[in-house]
């Protein structure tokens, strides 16, 4: 079926998707490739386990305007020289996703660079830093990059990444994704990376578990320079101090920040947020009870509150926060999330139509497939589009 459709249409195809098929949000992580109820499966990946590659043949045999190309090795198994052939007869992609693919990135050489403005490259490992270089350095129009959980062979790999963000080929980058907020492993080489210059169209930026005297240069510079920016995320970064943390916290667009794991953050730079803020996640953080009154105040327009793992959250905020919300006219409702606090839920017998509480963590993801961000309430997981 999959042969006889792309043989019939393919031509004319413009977006080839098929990490939809393996996507999935879990609490432990960003996503989990879950493919076991998948029907192509069995007829790409056999249970001998034998590597066939009809999938991205039958591609590249009937596809030749493809603009938007999302690929998954659990679904689409492919190596270099069968990307490499597909790229040569596609030559208008702009957006390409590949995600869990073990290979060197010498396909990269028959990429259209200047075409490319969202490069996404996420679960992938062995690249060579060389390859990702080249392209790096020929993408002048590139807007979106991620490369979460990308690992190389070679130590001198983030040090490229960051002398391309650093160049004036960034100049048009909105968004972008480096580190792992899983990981145990801090980026070791943050050391090159500096953004002393206006990066006026970045709106989102994701630098997990970096170390202390790295890090504290970036957020300066970031504060400094990227005056558009309206998601922060720096979980991880442990040793982040509030007096650091304020060049972010002023930003005047800012609507997502997440600081899950400063452990030295306080209401003292908190309370200077955006009143355009819409999530806060700040779990085993410093933050108290009279913070979060002064952050509900400024920041009226919150819809998700992490607090989980803070010591100091108690049921006072609770009472606080019902209160509060009840008087609420833009219809938001707040979302708090209060694991391992002080809190005692049994003990909350009021109610607002603008305020829930849940025990359970929050558990965010921000999906490389499509830009959307999902979040859990309970047990459901709801995409705001």
């Amino acid at each position: 079926m999959y042969k006889a459709i792309l043989k019939r249409s393919g031509r004319y195809l413009t977006v080839v998707d098929f990490t939809y098929l393996c996507a999935k949000p879990d609490d432990h992580d960003k996503f989990i490739l879950n493919y076991r109820d998948i029907a192509f499966n069995t007829y790409f990946n056999n249970s001998t386990k034998k590597r066939t590659f009809e999938g991205i043949r039958a591609l590249t045999s009937n596809c030749t305007k493809i603009e938007k190309l999302s690929l998954c090795s659990l679904i689409i198994d492919c190596n270099d020289l069968h990307l490499s052939r597909l790229f040569s007869k596609n030559k208008n992609i702009s957006y390409l996703n590949l995600v869990n693919y073990t290979f060197t990135g010498k396909c990269f050489s028959k990429l259209s660079a200047e075409s490319i403005t969202t490069l996404l490259i996420q679960r992938c490992q062995r690249l060579q830093y060389e390859n990702l270089r080249m392209l790096l350095s020929k993408c002048g129009n590139l807007k979106i990059l991620s490369l979460w959980r990308t690992t190389t062979e070679n130590e001198l790999f983030d040090q490229h990444v960051i002398e391309f963000i650093s160049s004036s080929n960034a100049k048009n980058l909105e968004e972008l994704y480096l580190g792992d907020k899983m990981s145990y492993a801090p980026l070791q080489r943050l050391s090159y990376f500096r953004l002393d210059f206006a990066l006026d169209n970045l709106t989102c930026i994701q630098i997990n578990n970096a170390l202390h005297d790295q890090i504290d240069q970036i957020l300066i510079d970031i504060g400094a320079n990227c005056k558009n920016l309206k998601m922060a995320d720096f979980s991880g970064c442990s040793e982040v101090r509030d007096d650091v943390l304020m060049n972010i916290i002023t930003l005047p667009k800012l609507e997502i920040l997440c600081i899950d794991g400063l452990r030295w953050i306080t209401e003292r730079s908190l309370v200077r947020l955006s009143e355009h803020l819409k999530v806060l996640r700040c779990a085993e953080c410093r933050v108290s009870d009279a913070g979060l009154r002064d952050i509900l105040i400024t920041s009226p327009n919150i819809e998700i509150l992490d607090v989980s793992f803070c010591p100091k959250i108690s049921n006072e905020i609770l009472h606080y926060a019902i209160k509060l919300t009840k008087q609420r006219t833009n219809n938001v409702i707040l979302n708090m999330y209060v694991s391992n606090t002080l809190t005692e839920e049994w003990e909350i017998e009021e109610i607002s139509p603008f305020f829930k509480l849940h025990k359970v963590s929050y558990a965010p993801f921000f999906s490389r497939f499509d830009q959307r961000e999902c979040f859990q309430v309970d047990s459901t997981f709801y995409i705001r589009t």
